[in-house]
């Protein structure tokens, strides 16, 4: 039995959010697909498909002339799942994903996943000097506004409300280079802490219903497993083998969110 419901259709501005990115090449045949069951009466959180600029432009395109780099997304939040899809259009990043064209909704693996916290430099720094993550931005506080259009909608921004993203890459992907850029990343919204939020993240660990953990593999076990013990993380288990004959940990992270370390028998990286 699950130990709680989970978080069920809170909305993105939430600390304990959890949620998955996946791109897809048919952004709207998930719309009608969401459409309908709305209207059919199914539990769901949906936000139509809402446009957002890649780069921010010094000159507007020349309209049906120019290359015009833009994604739009689509947020469909069921009581199992919390999904962010989007496609890409005039733009492509050859290593971050790969759509499966046989799939139904023509969609590829998970890309990202994302958390939401208040400001706290502490707790971020957990993820590159403990975890060894790329730190491959990191928006300056107030970064995006009511007037950001992509993240207003999506994220569920009000008038006078803002917030910055922080991604962390898996450490083989670069800053810069699009064509290194590989997927796994990790995005946090970070909140400024006069934003009042409700907290569940005690609704989005091991044992809720729906998205209560995230996975990190890495090839030596036994060096996370002390530097995450070093480090202000909390309930650290011992490494046991898990159900697959895997070794593994738990921790709960700085800030809050449980996580587990995965040894990788391959000659791979660390990832997500």
């Amino acid at each position: 039995m699950p130990t709680n419901d989970g978080l069920q259709l809170s909305g993105m501005k939430v600390v304990g959010n959890r949620w998955s990115m996946t791109l897809t090449a048919n952004i709207y045949n998930l719309e009608n697909h969401a459409e309908e069951a709305i209207e059919q009466n199914i539990p769901a959180h949906f936000v139509s498909s809402v446009r957002g600029e890649i780069y921010k432009l010094k000159v507007r395109p020349i309209v049906f002339i120019d290359n015009y780099p833009v994604v739009r997304e689509i947020c469909l939040i069921q009581p199992l799942s919390r999904q962010i899809f989007f496609q890409w259009f005039d733009y492509d990043v050859p290593l971050y994903d790969k759509i499966n064209e046989s799939s139904f909704f023509k969609t590829s693996q998970i890309t990202n996943v994302g958390m939401v916290i208040y400001e706290d430099e502490e707790c971020l720094h957990f993820y590159d000097d403990v975890l060894d993550l790329l730190r491959s931005h990191h928006g300056k506080p107030h970064e995006s506004t009511f007037d950001d259009r992509l993240t207003r909608t999506i994220v569920g921004l009000e008038k006078d409300e803002s917030c910055a993203s922080t991604y962390f890459d898996d450490p083989r992907s670069s800053i810069g280079n699009l064509q290194k850029v590989r997927s796994g990343r990790l995005k946090i919204i970070r909140f400024p802490h006069d934003i009042k939020l409700e907290n569940k993240i005690s609704f989005a660990n091991p044992g809720s219903l729906g998205y209560s953990l995230y996975t990190f593999r890495v090839t030596d076990i036994e060096i996370y497993h002390h530097k995450v013990n070093q480090s202000s993380a909390s309930n650290v288990s011992d490494i046991h083998r898990n159900e697959f004959g895997e070794q593994s940990f738990s921790f709960i992270a700085p800030d809050g969110y449980y996580w587990s370390i995965l040894q990788c028998n391959s000659n791979s990286s660390q990832k997500l």
